[in-house]
């Protein structure tokens, strides 16, 4: 956790990560065991789905825990140009997520007649839900392939300004004298993104990097950073130079 203050527009959802976190970790748990009962019992094609079962919610456990406690590490280098922030490495593991829950779900709505004795029997009203959940796995995993493929989450922060650049989300480029404010209020009333920072622009137009947490852990700190460049035409040779990366690590950033 960050010694920093939060930035007023971020909503604490501890109580909501946690009893998520606690649901998916029972069934992660459940799973787990029924793999390796089935297992031992040499009942491949059971212990097979329960696997990808406990691996789809081992995954979104893990996630969990690490969006929450901001569990990661901080992924950045610079050079004369900037500092560049790299995202957390999180959509190889939900292609993973939506591939075994795909395989265990599919496996289990054509094979389930024969691991009634170590799964539960699925209701008419069950299997239906199973046949959602394997097409939108499915269309889950294509569509974060495809982000994949058009290239890698990146970050800029620049002595000019600032680079952005998600697929599937926004790429935007900001020139740090084209900002007026920098916020951290969701840009709609429904919320966009988890622990936005919004760059209100002198023509009126606003972007969002839509998760502070995805680039540095927990987020908070590049908030405060981003406002102490803006602020400090002065020092943001900085971020050429290795300063900025030293300051996002020790938390040797003034707040205003």
């Amino acid at each position: 956790m960050s010694a920093l203050p939060k930035p007023d527009g971020w909503k604490n959802r501890y109580l909501l990560m946690a009893l998520s976190g606690a649901l998916t970790g029972a069934l992660f748990a459940y799973f787990a065991y029924k793999t390796v009962r089935a297992l031992g019992e040499t009942h491949w094609l059971a212990g097979v789905i329960a696997l990808c079962d406990a691996v789809a919610f081992g995954i979104v456990t893990g996630g969990l825990i690490v969006l929450q406690g901001g569990a990661t590490k901080l992924r950045g280098r610079y050079d004369e140009t900037g500092t560049t922030l790299d995202a957390v490495p999180a959509q190889p593991w939900a292609v993973v997520m939506c591939v075994t829950l795909a395989l265990g779900s599919g496996l289990y709505l054509m094979f389930g007649s024969q691991v009634h004795d170590d799964l539960p029997t699925a209701s008419s009203r069950a299997a239906g839900r199973l046949i959602v959940m394997v097409v939108i796995s499915i269309i889950g995993a294509v569509m974060i392939m495809r982000n994949i493929i058009k290239g890698r989450p990146t970050l800029i922060l620049a002595p000019e300004g600032i680079a952005y650049s998600f697929p599937g989300d926004r790429t935007f480029t900001i020139v740090w004298d084209d900002i007026v404010d920098i916020t951290s209020a969701p840009l709609t009333g429904r919320g966009k993104g988890w622990r936005p920072i919004v760059f209100e622009c002198g023509d009126g137009t606003c972007q969002a990097i839509a998760s502070a947490s995805t680039w540095v852990p927990g987020g908070t700190r590049l908030y405060w950073l981003c406002r102490f460049y803006w602020q400090r035409p002065a020092d943001r040779g900085e971020l050429g130079t290795g300063v900025a990366l030293e300051r996002l690590a020790f938390e040797r950033i003034p707040v205003a």
